[in-house]
């Protein structure tokens, strides 16, 4: 069926670059939107991950441009649906205008949600978004766990659906059988670098495992000066075994996740929801320890990693656990299945939820 069959979604957000978690699933929805009805992409986001002036003029500028560009649409449903992505501080500010201009001009909404910081908490800016939506907004959630504190914070809320990240990252067909070398473990961890996402354990954790690990492969971008300063102290105490990468994308990170044996992810990232690069751990047969943050818990098979409680102490728990994987092959080699078919069932799962969510999309929900 054309494109032209269906109403046009406005989809206003953050597209990458720069580069985050929700920006790369946006654009990856988009694509997805695009396969079978018009998507008209209207860029919210920054030129950059530095807060400043600019980064907040340039904000507002492209606000107001989408709101404009929305209202000249007209009135109606069939005039275009409307997508949004929440942020978890001032940033829903922006979507509580742009919900209010949805709902003034009787357009479908959709939010999507890619943050924990007002689930973890009653947020007076999320309550204020719930209820300029109304109770005709579809609120897309990316785990039950997500959809649960919603509904419990905000219950004006009364439209939710669970939509995993999963959906956009189809594991291989047949993958290459893993090995660990020797008895010692590649551990390796990738994100923005920083200490909210727990770039200061990750050392820690290298330092104490000792000799149980080979060597820890670090990439991503430092994004302020005391994650810097770390990399170089880490460097300075571990040496040849700290392997830093730099920022890695296409086959670079293939490798990077082919050439490790452990996936550490202790982020205390008040965001944090359903970390993509989780799912690209788990498609690569990659163990992972996490701290259980946002959706982590649910996105961890079970057998297929370790989930650390955020009171617990992660460094102890992670080198117990990466010294029970170094001296059984065995145990590690099922971790390595269990996080392999435990992701190829998620995404087969949220790839129906996903042609759901875009028919609906092109027509009316009720």
């Amino acid at each position: 069926m054309s494109s032209d069959t269906y109403r046009p979604l406005f989809m206003i957000a953050a597209f990458p670059p720069p580069v985050h978690g929700a920006a790369v699933i946006t654009a990856m929805m988009a694509e997805a939107v695009a396969a079978r009805s018009k998507v008209v992409v209207l860029n919210i986001g920054p030129d950059g991950l530095q807060r400043g002036l600019r980064y907040h003029l340039t904000r507002i500028f492209r606000v107001v441009a989408a709101l404009v560009r929305v209202a000249a649409g007209g009135f109606g449903g069939n005039r275009g649906a409307i997508y949004l992505t929440t942020a978890g501080g001032l940033g829903n500010l922006y979507n509580i205008a742009l919900a209010l201009e949805a709902r003034l001009l009787a357009r479908s909404l959709y939010i999507h949600h890619h943050s924990f910081a007002y689930l973890d908490r009653w947020d007076w800016k999320m309550s204020l978004l719930a209820r300029v939506a109304g109770s005709h907004a579809c609120h897309l959630m990316l785990c039950p766990t997500m959809e649960q504190r919603l509904r419990s914070n905000y219950r004006m809320v009364a439209h939710t659906r669970v939509l995993s990240n999963a959906a956009f990252y189809r594991p291989p067909a047949e993958l290459t059988a893993r090995r660990v070398n020797g008895a010692r473990l590649r551990v390796g961890f990738l994100s923005n670098l920083h200490r909210d996402k727990g770039l200061d354990l990750v050392f820690a954790t290298a330092a104490a495992a000792g000799d149980t690990i080979e060597r820890l492969v670090l990439a991503g971008a430092p994004i302020d000066r005391d994650a810097e300063a770390m990399i170089a102290a880490a460097a300075a105490t571990l040496g040849t075994r700290l392997d830093y990468r730099g920022v890695v994308y296409g086959e670079a990170k293939a490798r990077f996740f082919a050439e490790i044996d452990v996936f550490l992810f202790p982020s205390r990232y008040a965001n944090e929801s359903e970390p993509i690069v989780v799912y690209e751990a788990l498609s690569a047969g990659v163990p992972v320890i996490a701290y259980s943050r946002g959706c982590i818990s649910c996105q961890l098979p079970t057998g297929g990693g370790l989930v650390v409680m955020p009171d617990d102490d992660f460094v102890a728990a992670a080198c117990a656990q990466i010294k029970g994987w170094s001296q059984d092959a065995n145990e590690w080699g099922r971790a390595s299945h269990r996080a392999l078919e435990g992701m190829r069932s998620a995404h087969e799962q949220s790839r129906m939820a996903l042609a759901e969510v875009v028919a609906g999309f092109g027509g009316d929900r009720d």
